[in-house]
């Protein structure tokens, strides 16, 4: 072996060379040992044999030094906390307690988290060590950290990579996060799942048997009566043996096989698709129970008068004394009719025909409907048209049952009435939705309930306490000596926080305000009297100690506390910045709770806040239902979902106590440091560093007030408590980290979103509407099917239909009347004139009718068509009905036959044959019968019910409507229809530019997903998604230095500078592209990227040096250049390597390989400054820290935070959330008599975002019928947050899905929908009369007319239909048999009963005066299936002696519904008439009052009290009442009196007042801030009407001014979020609310004080500064879709401005022509800058009127508006002034046609028009055409 090698002999062909020696060759062969380098090694390099040639670059490693590591190349530093060996090892090992990370690819060493460990970990290695954890108990192990478990979960700690959710929760991720949520039946689920996608919510925990569990309310839910589950996670229900599964609506039920039908118990509910039909699934009976028969595989059940022996019996046998008859009425019905000496006839017979009778009576028949007795719901199995004789068995209302007579009999026409009545429990019975239900286990009840009237409760008795386990109510045993008093409630609300009740020692030893303890002390307490709240274990009055004082009990959460309880020095501390933030005495402060170190007694939790009951109702009180706010055990509710782990949730309850006169100014304070976070700052620092992230929540507030005071014993008597809901709470989130901004932070789209840290999503979700359920506090709201238990409620003849935020009973039938309470009630047809009957009949009400007796004998008719006295044919045709011919003969006479279309004959009477009879129209679907001669078959149904659809008749009329609830499932933007007719919903294609996801809604397609857009070598091409209905994307620019449209992978090339742009000096050649130049000719110094200069004298260009170096002359006429400079600092080198000042100095281009996200702006960073390039020292500016900057990102982008700009990650995408903030739908419904909105609230991109496009916000819908719907956004503002429908522009019964998107306008992927549903229902007819309530004299003829009743809807489906009856009122009042009217001839008043508008010139017979004979008239309206009824008396007096001529007449206009809005004053029309010398003629007004409820008698009103009227006379015939002068609660009645020469007369009218919403409050977060700069939060809460929904609108003026500036027109929301303009000298301003309910009555203004100081102007700069920002606020306010916000901000400006000129009048700064600066006809400088900015402001304005539905209201602030902008003539353009002139124009229109001009409207109007015409001098030539303009318009 040669030199540096060595051998291993033997048979070994090669040697191996010495360590730090490689192989090469010499000559061809392998046999050389060469050293390598000094500083670097080689082992193991072979020569000879095989041996391959080595490269010393390739084998050589250096020997590197310690702490180094060798890397293949290099000697590559250890990383920090690492040590290393140095020579040739190629790791470094991490130091104790440290792992080896690889971030792109750099390695470190990083520190374990606590709880873990590492030791060993090597860099580099394959990829990233991981440390070995020890975590502790409630953490698991993430892999690389100790992660705490969620809320409602926890884990064992150590190496654990998981932890467990409570039971009945499960795992969810969102965004990366885990948590547990709500899951009734889960147990077991893991966090995190090892799918990375959340748990299924499957119950795992048994539910009963009883139970199903549905996956979407995520719980267990009651099966179906007569249906039970396996348990367990079971999905459905079974039905029991013969029954079938049924569905209505969206509800599923169990219903028995009829007729005796059997069945499986196989049927499943809730089912999937339609219902089962019965004649499908159940099978023929083959036998049947006594007094049932056996047809066609069915049990028929025999008629009344009938007996049956049952099993397989196919017939009954009627009894001894009946007979067999048949009527083909209702597909064929027997009955058993009397038959004196008939036995043995059988029911059913074979040829469908009567038995014979020799016997059979001739007397008149009964309709079935008149036998179905009061509290009755039908007969049974009765032909519509029951025979003489025959009986009818009848079916009770629930709650009753068959009296005596038990069945209902037609003797002769006329009926004898069943009984049904009502049912009575037994001892230990309640009353459960009609049905006597044994009390629950322990608990009593007395006899008596009546079982039709409301549910009742049973009570725990002596030394029994209250209890519920798993749904099931007992009474249980006191132990020991512990006792309780009688009067627990069973069932009760188990929600309620005190459901369980305890036991104590006798109540009669508990201190005063306690009712319940275990001892004497106040601490062992445990329940508390009325007006005290329970505390731990002691009673606090909610009330104060003194008739001055009020108290504010402010229920608070702090969350994220590091402890579970309070020092006493932090509870100091706490009072402490309570005070400071209230600026009140911290005396003035208790904390009546708050968790402290001792902790509490056993099974005793935390005050749970006190109820807020929304609307309450006019002066309902809601305080006395709560005298207990403690929930036992664990707790509960959303402190459940609260962060845990090292942190704790901790509930203060604080007790202000001010002066009466304080309260609402401390409370606003006190919701201002809530609302502004200051008071959850000052606690933070309070507290220190241990509560710096804690966060603060108001749950609650209280108000007390002492109403009466023991002055013995100081203790308050009587109070008045009201709660009010929690206060907005801001966490201090910033911006940019809150999630509401993305998808409304997972809460569901009908709630609002708070920034929440304490919450484990980080959001609190609001509380779901009305109708809405929720078992995850929000983040779904579930709609809550009402008809399930009870049919919802609604009375048992009418359906429940379930609908998307509440329910709606079906119409009640014919004959019934709409209760208060929502039932049914029979109307007592017969209880005024004599129901119609001829007065010679009786009238016999039934349930839904009512039937006239026959007439007595000798006369002819009946009781229906007048009874007529029998005579020959002259004298009223003999008697006969007057359709028929009367012939004479045999002494009297003959009777003709009814013409077709009627029923009866002349004798007695043709009646009009009712087709509605046999109820030919599907349940619930309204009949009308139509006049002959439409006979048997002339009827026409109207629509099905909501819900279903079809033509209504038959018992198949109507079918369900899969579409009714949330347009089937499917998105709103796409029809739902059922093609198929089996119940199931099929969705229509989804919109261009859309496609269906798992859920089937229609979501954006990203056509950007496939990255369509070049990116390549060159450079990477934005690609932006076409928003819908465009389908499609746009590819942006080519990268720098390319060309091309950008699409694809050919779209850009590389540009060819030579040709397009050369960037090389004229004297040299350019080549590749651009990026080579060739040299300067001699004699020139530089290059072709820097320029070709001639050498010379440093004094000639710099001598030809770059400029940035330095020239230095070298004597000979030449020159010598220096270096190019680098930075003085960092010593960085800007320039191209090898620059040198001779050959020029070229900067590097940062921006040369396109750094930045793919759209943005690369601006290359400059070596030095350009400006120093012209002369004197050059000093480089570029420090090498960063060679370029990246511009803003695009549309719905904002920079990466750790990566500004740069790369493709540079730019994060945006996000944006949206939700349902408020409607005036109220329970998912809407009147289509009234206009709907519906106003969604956006949480827009954080303002870092670019948004350059502003937003775009549009409304889809679709509707249950499956008709196109299209939103005309000029009418419904579709195109803006607030939609807005028409009254009468949706039709009634059907429901409607809309949906809400809002997106960045350029870029689509930013954007967020939400979905709303509703139902447009019929609204209430109101029957009115005009004519009546008068006194007339006799011989004055009277005209009434209803043509002027009210439909709301305006339906023009339906005709009105008109009904008269009269009856004489002095006589019923003297309870004579003769209440007939009479006319002033002696002949009885005959109304026809046909439909008839108006009935007129009737002259009634009158009676002495002055009380005369008193008439009245009572008319019912109808329109299909609705109706309503009015009455109106007419007194008639006998005429005035000595009269020469007619007496006077008088009438009042009727006011709609009797009812007067408080604070609008009442214009009572009168109408006099008078013949008489006018001498004679005397008015007179006056007026009673009685209270309603209860009533109350006639008071005198005296109407000449101090601003009582605002008449000029009480004697003339109109009289003003003054607004607020009606009291609520009373029925006012005034009276004008009439008298002239010729008689008397007098008209009367009932009005009452509709008192406004009251009691609620109003406050402003902050209290304190700049105009146009500070954001102010006013927020309107528990105002209180029956009238809902409720409007708010917010106003504000400066403090002293009398009138007030709209902030925000009526609308569904209580809040105002804006700037506000500036106040008085002390910027004090006055905001207030008025509140609004649905008939229009207006409360006084709630007012509050604020403070908003004016900005500073110094000069013209700081104002037109100040200007600017205004209009970019107004304009940007626009874009974001708050419209009325522009409003503000450019009103503001113009005061601003205002204000500023008034500040340079004072100054005597304006011009010669009065103007600022420039300003005049034609402005100059600063002036004509902000002239171009009122143009500006116009245009926001005219946008602004374009966005908000119209009102009076709105009208007058946008004119208002209009005025201010122009009320500067120096400023004034001529487009200025015609956009104001046209403004006001279309203002004017607008109100011609629907809205009224207001003094204010039309106050602003003419100040804008008269702003936009008035000259700023002499021959202003822009006044001049506005003039013209105006004049024209």
């Amino acid at each position: 072996c040669p030199a540096d090698s060595v051998g291993d002999g033997g048979t070994a062909t090669t040697c191996t060379c010495a360590d730090g020696y490689y192989a090469t060759k010499s000559g061809s062969t392998v046999n050389t040992c060469t050293a390598c380098s000094v500083g670097s090694s080689r082992t193991g390099s072979t020569i000879f044999g095989d041996s391959k040639e080595e490269q010393e670059d390739d084998v050589c490693v250096a020997n590197c030094a310690e702490n180094k590591y060798w890397d293949g190349s290099a000697c590559q530093s250890c990383p920090a906390d690492s040590v290393g060996a140095g020579g040739t090892a190629e790791s470094c090992t991490c130091d104790e307690g440290y792992y080896a990370k690889l971030t792109g690819s750099t390695w470190s060493c990083e520190e374990c988290p606590s709880d873990s460990t590492r030791s060993g970990s090597v860099v580099p290695q394959t990829e990233s060590d991981a440390c070995i954890s020890s975590c502790a108990s409630g953490k698991y192990w993430t892999g690389s950290a100790c992660q705490t478990c969620p809320a409602n979960s926890d884990g064992k700690g150590g190496a654990e990579t998981s932890c467990t959710c409570d039971d009945d929760y499960r795992a969810v991720v969102a965004s990366g996060t885990w948590s547990c949520e709500e899951c009734t039946g889960r147990q077991g689920s893991k966090i995190p799942q090892s799918s990375g996608a959340s748990d299924e919510c499957v119950a795992s925990k048994a539910c009963t048997t009883r139970q199903y569990f549905d996956s979407k309310k995520k719980s267990c839910q009651t099966c179906p009566d007569g249906s039970e589950s396996e348990g367990g996670n079971a999905d459905e229900c079974t039905c029991g043996v013969n029954m079938y599964a049924d569905k209505k609506g969206n509800s599923w039920k169990c219903v028995a096989c009829t007729g005796g039908g059997t069945k499986a118990a196989d049927s499943k509910v809730p089912g999937s698709g339609a219902a089962e039909k019965e004649s499908d699934v159940c099978s023929a009976a083959s036998s049947c129970d006594a007094d049932y028969y056996l047809s066609n595989g069915k049990c028929e059940k025999c008629p009344a008068n009938s007996i049956g022996s049952g099993g397989s019996a196919t017939s009954c046998t009627c009894e001894d004394g009946y007979y067999a008859a048949y009527s083909s009425s209702k597909g064929g019905t027997y009955t058993c009719n009397k038959c004196d000496g008939k036995s043995g006839s059988l029911i059913p017979r074979s040829d469908d025909d009567s038995d014979t009778c020799d016997n059979v009576g001739t007397g008149k028949t009964c309709s079935a409907k008149s036998m179905v007795p009061k509290n009755g719901l039908e007969v049974d199995n009765c032909p519509a048209t029951v025979e003489d004789g025959s009986s009818c068995e009848v079916t009770c209302a629930r709650g009753y049952s068959v009296g005596s007579p038990a069945v209902s009999t037609c003797d002769d026409g006329k009926v004898t009435l069943a009984t049904c009545e009502a049912a009575t429990c037994a001892e230990n019975e309640y009353v459960l939705y009609g049905v006597c239900t044994a009390c629950p286990a322990g608990s009593v009840n007395a006899a008596g309930d009546s079982a039709s009237g409301d549910n009742t409760n049973c009570e725990c008795p002596v030394a029994t306490y209250r209890v519920v386990l798993d749904g099931v109510w007992s009474c249980v045993p006191c132990g020991g000596v512990l006792t309780r008093t009688a009067g627990d409630v069973v069932p009760y609300d188990e929600n309620q926080p005190d459901a369980n009740t305890q036991c104590g020692v006798d109540p009669s030893t508990c201190y005063a305000g306690c009712s319940g303890c275990t001892g004497t002390g106040k601490t062992d307490c445990n329940e508390c009297s009325d007006g005290y709240t329970l505390y731990g274990t002691e009673c606090v009055s909610d009330y104060p100690a003194s008739t001055s004082n009020a108290v504010l009990d402010e229920y608070v959460e702090i969350g994220l506390a590091p402890r579970d309880s309070l020092t006493d020095a932090e509870k100091e501390l706490v009072r402490v910045s309570m005070s400071e933030v209230a600026g009140i005495d911290v005396g003035s402060i208790e904390l009546l709770h708050y968790p402290t170190s001792a902790g509490v007694a056993a099974g005793v939790a935390d005050p749970t806040p006190p109820a807020y009951v929304k609307g309450g109702g006019k002066g309902k009180s809601n305080s006395n239902s709560r005298r207990r706010l403690l929930a036992h055990g664990g707790g509960g509710g959303r402190r459940r979902l609260l962060a845990h782990g090292n942190t704790h949730a901790l509930v203060v309850v604080a007790r202000f106590t001010v002066k009466k006169a304080q309260l609402d100014e401390t409370s606003n304070i006190i919701g201002g440091g809530f609302g502004t976070g200051a008071l959850l700052q000052t606690l933070r620092d309070k507290l220190g560093a241990d509560f710096s992230a804690i966060t603060l929540r108001s749950t609650a507030t209280r108000l007390g007030k002492c109403t009466a005071l023991d002055s013995d014993t100081g203790v308050c008597t009587t109070g008045e408590a009201v709660v009010f809901p929690a206060r907005e709470s801001d966490q201090l989130v910033e911006e940019s980290a809150n999630p509401c901004k993305s998808n409304n932070g997972g809460c569901d789209t009908l709630v609002r979103c708070k920034a929440d840290p304490s919450m484990a999503s980080g959001v609190m979700c609001g509380e779901c509407p009305d109708g809405y359920t929720s078992s995850d506090y929000g983040v779904t709201c579930a709609d809550a099917d009402e008809c399930a238990v009870n049919n919802g409620g609604c009375d048992p003849r009418v359906e429940c239909i379930n609908t998307v935020g509440g329910y709606k009973c079906g119409k009640c039938p014919d004959g019934f009347a709409k209760t208060k309470a929502g039932g049914c009630e029979d109307i007592d047809e017969c209880a005024r004139a004599n129901g119609g009957c001829d007065k010679r009949t009786d009238c016999v009400n039934s349930a839904g009718g009512f039937s006239c007796g026959p007439c007595p004998a000798g006369y002819k008719g009946s009781g229906e068509t007048k009874c007529v006295q029998e005579s020959g044919c002259s004298v009223k045709n003999g008697g006969c009905d007057a359709l028929t011919t009367c012939t004479d003969g045999g002494g009297g006479s003959t009777c003709g036959a009814c013409p077709a279309g009627y029923e009866g004959d002349g004798e007695t009477g043709c009646v009009d044959i009712d087709a509605c009879a046999e109820s030919p129209c599907y349940p619930g679907v309204h009949c009308k019968d139509l006049k002959p001669p439409a006979g048997a078959d002339g009827f026409k149904c109207g629509k099905c019910p909501p819900g279903s659809t079809g033509d209504g008749i038959g018992a198949a009329g109507c079918a369900f409507n899969p579409c009714f609830i949330k347009n089937g499932g499917c998105d709103p933007q796409v029809k739902c229809t059922d093609a198929d007719n089996d119940g199931v919903a099929e969705c229509g294609a989804c919109p261009s530019g859309t496609a269906a996801d798992a859920d089937g809604k229609c979501v954006n397609v990203d056509s950007c997903s496939t990255d369509p857009c070049y990116a390549g070598a060159l450079g990477k091409v934005l690609c932006t998604d076409l928003p819908p209905p465009k389908d499609g994307y746009k590819c942006g620019k080519c990268p720098k230095g390319s060309t091309g449209d950008g699409i694809g992978a050919g779209g850009c090339a590389a540009e060819d500078l030579c040709v397009t742009n050369n960037p090389c000096d004229p004297l040299t050649t350019c080549s590749n592209n651009g990026d080579t130049c060739s040299a300067c000719p001699a004699g020139y110094k530089g290059s072709g990227k820097s320029g070709c200069k001639l050498i010379s004298g440093c004094a000639v260009d710099n001598g030809g040096c770059d400029p940035a170096s330095l020239c230095v002359d070298d004597g000979a006429g030449g020159s010598v250049c220096d270096v190019c400079p680098s930075h003085a600092v960092t010593l960085h080198f800007p320039w191209v390597a090898g620059s040198t000042g001779t050959s020029g100095c070229i900067d590097i281009d940062g921006c040369a390989d396109n750094p930045c996200f793919p759209g943005v702006e690369c601006v290359d960073t400059p070596a030095v400054d350009a400006a120093q390039l012209k002369g004197g020292v050059v000093t480089v500016t570029d420090d090498g820290t960063k060679d370029y900057t990246c511009g803003k990102c695009p549309d719905g982008y904002m920079y990466n935070g750790t990566n500004a700009g740069v790369g493709d990650a540079g730019c994060v995408i945006c996000t944006m959330g949206v939700s349902i903030e408020a409607t005036t739908v109220v329970n998912g419904e809407v009147l289509r008599g009234a206009d709907t909105r519906i106003i969604a609230g956006r949480q827009l991109m954080n303002a870092a975002c670019s948004n350059d496009a502003g937003y775009t916000f549009g409304w889809s819908a679709s509707r249950s019928d499956g008709t196109d719907v299209t939103l005309d956004p000029k009418v419904t503002k579709s195109d803006t947050p607030q939609l807005y429908l028409p009254a009468r522009s949706l039709p009634a019964g059907v429901s409607y899905t809309l949906k809400f998107t809002g997106r960045q306008g350029g870029n689509p992927l930013v954007s967020s929908t939400a979905e709303f549903n509703f139902l447009v229902s019929e609204a209430e007819l109101e029957a009115i009369v005009k004519g009546g309530n008068a006194i007339v004299s006799e011989g004055v003829a009277v005209d009434l007319d209803g043509s002027s009743s009210i439909d709301p809807d305006e339906d023009p489906d339906y005709d009105w239909e008109y009904y008269w009856l009269c009856e004489d009122k002095t006589a019923a009042d003297a309870s004579a048999s003769d209440t007939s009217c009479y006319l002033k001839d002696g002949s009885q008043l005959e109304i026809s009963r046909d439909s008839q508008a108006k009935i007129t010139g009737l002259e009634l017979k009158g009676a002495a005066g002055p009380s005369g004979r008193t008439y009245e008239f009572i008319l019912e309206v109808k329109k299909g299936a609705r109706r309503a009824e009015a009455s109106t008396t007419v007194t008639v007096v006998s005429a005035a002696a000595g009269a020469t001529g007619a007496p006077p007449s008088a009438s009042i206009a009727p006011f709609t519904g009797n009812k007067v809005n408080a604070g609008e004053p009442a214009r009572i029309k009168g109408t006099v008439a008078s013949v008489a010398d006018a001498s004679t003629l005397k008015m007179s007004w006056s007026a009673t009052r009685a209270q309603i409820d209860p009533a109350g008698a006639d008071q005198t009103v005296d109407l000449t009290a101090a601003g009582f009227t605002s008449s000029v006379s009480l004697a003339t015939e109109n009289l003003v009442l003054s607004p607020d002068v009606l009291t609520s609660g009373y029925r006012y009645k005034f009276r004008l009196d009439v008298e002239d020469g010729n008689g008397v007369a007098a008209a009367f009218i009932e009005l009452e007042e509709n008192t406004p919403p009251s009691d609620g409050t109003v406050g402003s977060v902050p209290l304190s801030g700049t105009a146009l700069d500070t954001v102010f939060t006013m927020s309107a809460a528990a105002w209180v009407d029956d009238e809902e929904p409720l409007a708010y609108r917010f106003m504000a003026r400066v403090k002293g001014a009398t009138r007030w500036t709209q902030l925000k027109d009526f609308s569904p929301v209580p809040e105002f979020v804006g700037t506000l303009p500036g106040g008085d000298a002390d910027g004090k301003v006055e905001v207030a609310v008025e509140v609004k309910d649905s008939l229009g009555a207006v409360s006084a203004a709630k007012v509050i004080e604020v403070t908003s100081t004016w900005p500073v102007l110094a000069d013209e700069t700081a104002l037109n500064a100040a200007l600017s920002g205004g209009v970019n606020a107004a304009e940007d306010a626009i874009k974001n879709g708050d419209p009325e916000g522009a409003l503000n901000s450019v009103a503001a400006a113009s005061k601003l401005f205002d204000n500023f000129k008034e500040s340079q009048r004072r100054r005597r700064l304006l011009g010669s022509n009065g103007c600022v600066g420039g300003g005049g006809v034609n402005a100059t400088g600063n002036a004509k800058d902000r002239a171009a900015q009122r143009e500006t402001m116009l245009n926001v304005t005219s946008s602004a009127g374009d966005a908000v539905p119209a009102s009076s209201t709105f009208y007058a602030t946008l004119a208002g508006t209009a005025s201010a902008v122009l009320g500067d003539p120096c400023e004034a353009t001529a487009a200025a002034r015609s956009s104001g002139v046209n403004l006001v124009a279309g203002l004017i229109d607008a109100t011609s046609n629907d809205l009224v001009v207001t003094g204010e409207g039309a106050e602003n109007m003419l100040g804008a028009l008269s702003a936009a015409v008035a000259p700023a001098e002499d021959g202003d030539a822009n006044a001049a055409s506005a003039q013209t303009a105006a004049t024209a318009a």
